[in-house]
């Protein structure tokens, strides 16, 4: 896969993330996608919830310091939040 195909990769999966599809869900795809290696995937991974961190990242962030336990989704899998909680 070169290096288009990858940022078209990373483009599509992240609106597919912000559309609700879930962390594992896309996780498995790419370990199922043709000529992606294991860096590929985890590089792939990385620029996709920094793209979603970019878009949501500052209202998740000012929910957690309003309450904590009350974050809501926004429209993402819980799996993606708790990624960005992480961070």
């Amino acid at each position: 896969m070169n290096y288009q195909e990858k940022l078209v990769l990373i483009k599509s999966s992240t609106e597919r993330i912000i559309g609700g599809l879930s962390w594992t869900e896309l996780q498995e795809e790419l370990n199922t996608t043709e000529g992606l290696y294991q860096k590929d995937i985890n590089d792939i991974s990385r620029k996709v919830i920094n793209e979603v961190e970019g878009i949501h990242g500052k209202r998740i962030y000012n929910e957690l310091m309003i309450d904590p336990a009350s974050v809501a989704d926004g429209g993402l899998d819980s799996s993606v939040v708790s990624k960005i909680r992480e961070r």
